[in-house]
């Protein structure tokens, strides 16, 4: 049967470990090329649930029990009310996370705990749980559970958390990730942003000639009934449109980006703090070549500026307004992190950062904070980056 070269969208096979405080496992076999992959999570999952009593002047206060994301149990700590007639009330049940783009969640608009308040003389005198839950789409911040770890043929090219995965497609074009489903992660080796470069699949993951691309994914233990679905794009091409010569042998050009976490702390005072451990070398004489570093805050909006030197070259200095207003004019939402640096602010990868002997990251804090750079690399193949 002949092969059929352009793109095609299949339901991810085989989804395995799926189960509260289990690793999901996804293997994709080689000999394809993959731009995209996406799931999408459901359970029950509720955190830390509060509920009150609509209408009421004086609020009761309730303990709230939650076991594997469901509410089990509710106690009344305080029973004293008013404001409210006698008779039995639907509580409000409020849950709220905070999601990668910084917005506040409820997450029982998903999950719809149905607990019963009755009130007679200005006092709540019973509490039943019709509902601890109901099984929905569940935030991929939450569902997840640590590093997600993507590999081909054992090595590790991108470990970034859920939240770091949907805050890096957020910064990297709002549009793109406005289309994305309350319990949504997708992960894209081709940039929607970059649809219309001349070469928009230059950073697919092209699998010829490769072992298995691996996913593993671990799973909150905070859950019921977790579950896992999943979609991919491919294709059966093989990218001889990007070909090199290889002891004579032409070879198609590798642009898979890798992508990775280091933390640091930086002093408050607002003077400059250089960092000079983010990797700039595939080996002593071979350049890693940067697209992207993304700076995530542990007090978010006290970056007041960055620098970065390139082998004595100060190829970035600006404060965190001259930032938003440069990036913003390229289409980038840069509300998402505290700061960023973008080589290819045109979406073109041709424009990485080269170093040839040092690399040195400046930033300026008003507070002391743990500052988290997200790196995007071009390591050129599967090595990790």
């Amino acid at each position: 049967m002949p092969l059929n070269y352009g793109r095609q969208v299949q339901v991810i096979p085989g989804i395995t470990g799926v189960s509260a405080g289990g690793t999901a496992q996804v293997q994709i076999n080689p000999n394809r090329r993959v731009s995209r992959m996406s799931f999408i999570a459901t359970g029950i999952a509720f955190v830390a649930p509060v509920l009150t009593l609509a209408g009421a002047t004086t609020q009761p206060v309730f303990a709230v029990t939650v076991t594997a994301g469901v509410i089990t149990k509710v106690a009344v700590t305080t029973a004293t009310t008013a404001g409210v007639a006698d008779g039995t009330y639907k509580a409000v049940v409020t849950d709220n996370i905070t999601l990668a783009d910084g917005s506040t969640f409820n997450l029982n608009n998903q999950f719809q705990a149905n607990v019963q308040i009755t009130v007679a003389g200005n006092a709540v005198t019973a509490v039943s749980i019709v509902s601890g839950g109901s099984v929905a789409e569940v935030p991929a911040e939450i569902f997840f559970n640590g590093q997600l770890l993507l590999s081909v043929g054992g090595v590790n090219m991108q470990d970034l958390t859920a939240a770091q995965v949907k805050a890096a497609a957020l910064a990297d074009s709002a549009s793109s990730y406005n289309g994305w489903r309350t319990g949504e992660l997708t992960f894209d080796f081709v940039k929607p942003s970059a649809e219309f470069t001349a070469q928009p699949d230059l950073t697919i993951w092209d699998l010829w000639g490769q072992s298995i691309l691996q996913l593993q994914l671990p799973i909150t233990s905070n859950i019921t009934s977790p579950a896992l679905i999943g979609v991919y794009e491919f294709d059966a091409d093989i990218s001889l449109r990007n070909m090199a010569t290889v002891n004579g042998v032409s070879t198609p050009v590798l642009q898979p980006i890798a992508k990775h976490a280091q933390t640091f702390q930086i002093p408050g005072g607002g003077a400059l703090q250089s960092i000079t451990t983010v990797p700039f070398l595939l080996n002593p004489t071979t350049p890693l070549p940067i697209l992207r570093l993304y700076m995530s805050e542990s007090n978010p909006g006290n970056i007041t500026q960055i620098e970065i030197d390139q082998d004595g070259n100060k190829i970035l200095q600006l404060t965190k307004a001259q930032i938003q207003e440069i990036y913003s004019k390229y289409g980038f939402n840069v509300n998402i992190f505290g700061a960023m640096f973008a080589a290819d602010y045109n979406r073109r990868i041709s424009n990485a950062l080269r170093c040839a002997q040092n690399l040195v990251i400046y930033i300026a804090s008003t507070v002391t904070q743990n500052v988290t750079i997200i790196r995007e690399t071009l390591p050129g193949a599967y090595s990790g980056g």
